[in-house]
């Protein structure tokens, strides 16, 4: 599998004493449905991990605090958060993930927890499984050998919060503070925990801050072309289209335009 994703450089991989565990984590990837070029990028991360980690070992069974030190140990961390994600995945198939076992009462919590979030806040079963791993690694690195909630501080979630921070974006970073937000306003109302927990500061975003994204311009050609202009309806929509595309209009500024915004001597289109 190593030689067919890395044809020039598998013996590298392959000679490596994390081979057995790349070439493992490449076939799950694969069983899964992984695109070739996802599963590439996952692998080389992990050989990284790897190489940074004098500790890991192939087949080793890990825990969660474990496997966020070793992926913290990369240079630009933050561009591994997905494949520590994916690996972490890969280890409860493979059965090598060992959380801190919570107890039972934690369980009957987070049972609850779950249908709470299905049946009163209505979310879908992919964001209910997002919050449920964002609090499995919070519990998993704050609760102490005894697991009692009443233990937990504003201390507990700070550090999480400052090592999470050190791992995903400023975007990621806020979803993530504001699952836990919910979960321990959930559990203060329920006497779990102290009030107040979920007073947690965030990162702050700002709209147009990332590079923007815009259609090929082949495409949007493709797009006026196939606007129907026999009837006015027709014409209309191309017309709507054509400002947008080639003069940068904003869809409220054409809705905004009259026939006086028009100068019909000069040729000239006046914006608001």
């Amino acid at each position: 599998m190593l030689k067919v994703l890395f044809p020039r450089f598998f013996h590298h991989y392959e000679s490596s004493r994390s081979g057995a565990e790349l070439a493992a984590f490449a076939r799950w990837l694969q069983a899964t449905g992984y695109l070739r070029a996802v599963t590439r990028r996952h692998v080389y991360r992990l050989r990284r991990v790897f190489e940074a980690s004098a500790t890991l070992q192939c087949r080793q069974t890990l825990t969660e605090a474990q496997l966020r030190e070793a992926f913290a140990l990369v240079p630009c961390s933050q561009r591994h958060a997905s494949t520590e994600r994916v690996y972490r995945r890969f280890l409860k198939a493979e059965g090598r993930l060992e959380g801190s076992t919570p107890t039972e009462h934690i369980g009957q919590l987070r049972l609850r927890y779950r249908q709470y979030l299905q049946d009163v806040r209505g979310l879908a079963p992919t964001t209910i499984a997002q919050h449920l791993e964002t609090i499995d690694a919070f519990l998993a690195t704050s609760l102490g050998p005894t697991g009692h909630l009443s233990r937990l501080t504003s201390e507990h979630v700070e550090t999480f919060v400052q090592a999470t921070s050190r791992q995903v974006r400023r975007q990621t970073l806020q979803h993530k503070v504001a699952r836990l937000r919910a979960f321990l306003r959930y559990c203060a109302d329920r006497g779990e925990t102290s009030r107040g927990l979920d007073r947690i500061d965030t990162s702050k975003t700002y709209r147009g801050e990332l590079p923007p994204r815009a259609l090929s311009w082949d495409l949007i050609e493709k797009l006026l072309a196939s606007i129907d202009r026999s009837d006015n309806l027709g014409r209309r929509d191309h017309a709507i289209l054509h400002l947008m595309a080639y003069y940068g209009l904003r869809a409220s500024e054409v809705a905004s335009l009259t026939l006086d915004a028009v100068n019909w001597k000069t040729g000239a289109l006046r914006v608001e």
